[in-house]
């Protein structure tokens, strides 16, 4: 799509004359409408991005700087593993969405203080987001 996001959001009905293929481009319209779904919901000036292997076995973290909040990707398929090491005061809800169908699932309550597996309800690619509440 690369950078044509607000032209993909724009109401077609008001070009009678112009003939859009709804169904084709209406992949990319679903996926930005979960990008802002998520964009709303995140504080992303204090997400950090995290590549390390030992943070998550996926490799697509986005951590909040207390370790609060995250958002991970898998980009394969089956259980993967988080760090959640710091935060053994919390508990984390999980929200799953499924890339493709864009359904969104609610997910286990995970204990805070060690590396938990998180078992997608689907296969393929998915998003996990985690946000904490202290108990």
């Amino acid at each position: 799509m690369r950078g044509h996001g607000g032209f993909m959001m724009m109401d077609w009905n008001m070009f009678d004359s112009y003939q859009l293929d709804l169904p084709r481009e209406n992949p990319g319209r679903m996926a930005m409408g979960a990008v802002l779904s998520y964009a709303e919901r995140i504080d992303l000036r204090n997400m950090i991005p995290n590549r390390s292997f030992s943070e998550c076995s996926t490799r697509y973290l986005l951590k909040h700087r207390n370790g609060k909040e995250l958002l991970v990707y898998q980009d394969g398929s089956g259980p993967f593993s988080v760090d959640l090491l710091g935060t053994a005061e919390m508990h984390f809800s999980v929200e799953w969405l499924r890339i493709g169908t864009w359904e969104v699932r609610d997910g286990e309550i995970l204990q805070g203080g060690g590396t938990r597996t998180l078992s997608p309800p689907w296969s393929g690619r998915v998003v996990a987001y985690l946000i904490a509440s202290i108990r």
